[in-house]
């Protein structure tokens, strides 16, 4: 009896070693079957080029010199012009992976060079969506821009991909003609253009964008068009030359830091459909003691450094 209790045991035993063994050995197949699924997803053509895109330029932003002078700064400015035609190829997702860390020092120094880079006597160029906006730069520094309707918004120029068409020849500019039919000035648009001294805005203008003439520093506009109504955040910051002793009837909403450090800035009175002005919108402006407002309108004012010229 005790030997036949011991031949079921060890059946038993067997049974389920057996069992045991032949899950394993499945589990080992299956994941093996997806690590070669995982890598022939991974070795698809597809996969390959996308990666070899992003390599390729990569590599282009890599070469671009640590030291930039005048001397090869058009060789530059013509590296970087490529580096943006193949960004312009790739993805979201691909450019997410590029570190251009190198891109964006190689744009700044470019960029702050006391000798302007002169490539043409006239520059010209489209820009918008269908590319129906133009413009123009003329040898004697004027630069005029073409179109109908609101003007599209920029990036800064240090950091975005898409910075006005104009920027890299920023240091050439010393006025701006925006023509009739321009009911906007989009955002960064002259971005630190240090030496525009002066700009004609058109009749309909109704809105200047964010940073739209930040750190214009030599900017000296005396009047803005009276068809406007909103003045955005940061539009005039750091714009110490400008004078303005009267900003149109029409204006209705004055955005943060809209006249930060304008220390030139002459105002005595503001309109009186004036309905709100956001935080610091004239903090630093320290030709600034008072500013008059008569209306009936309830005025919104969003925090004590409304002006603060010295605090």
């Amino acid at each position: 009896m005790k030997a036949k209790r011991r031949i079921v045991s060890l059946l038993l035993c067997g049974t389920m070693l057996f069992s045991l063994c032949s899950q394993s050995v499945l589990a080992e197949a299956s994941a093996q079957d997806s690590g070669n699924a995982e890598l022939e997803e991974t070795a698809t053509p597809s996969n390959a080029e996308k990666a070899s895109a992003v390599e390729r330029v990569q590599a282009m932003i890599d070469a671009l010199p640590e030291k930039i002078t005048a001397d090869n700064a058009e060789d530059v400015k013509a590296q970087l012009e490529a580096i943006d035609e193949a960004k312009a190829e790739l993805t979201d997702e691909e450019l997410d992976q590029l570190d251009i860390t190198r891109y964006i020092e190689a744009a700044a120094a470019l960029g702050g060079l006391d000798t302007p880079v002169l490539l043409d006597a006239a520059l010209s160029g489209t820009f918008g969506r269908n590319n129906d906006w133009s413009w123009t730069l003329d040898d004697s520094g004027t630069l005029t821009i073409t179109g109908t309707g609101d003007m599209p918004d920029f990036e800064h120029p240090y950091v975005g991909f898409d910075a006005s068409p104009w920027d890299s020849s920023k240091e050439q500019i010393t006025k701006v003609v925006i023509t009739s039919g321009v009911t906007s000035i989009g955002n960064f648009a002259f971005f630190e253009h240090t030496n525009l001294t002066s700009a004609e805005l058109p009749s309909g203008l109704t809105f200047i964008g964010q940073y739209a003439f930040s750190g214009c520093t030599n900017l000296a506009l005396t009047e803005l068009p009276s068809s406007l109504i909103s003045i955005a955040y940061g539009a005039f910051d750091g714009c110490t030359g400008l004078a303005l002793t009267k900003l149109p009837d029409g204006v209705t909403s004055i955005g943060n830091y809209a006249f930060f450090d304008c220390t030139s800035l002459a105002l005595t009175e503001l309109p009186s459909g004036v309905t709100s002005i956001a935080d610091c919108a004239f903090k630093g402006c320290t030709s600034l003691t008072e500013l008059t407002f008569t209306s009936s309108t309830a005025l919104r004012l969003e925090n004590v450094y409304l002006i603060a010229a010295t605090t």
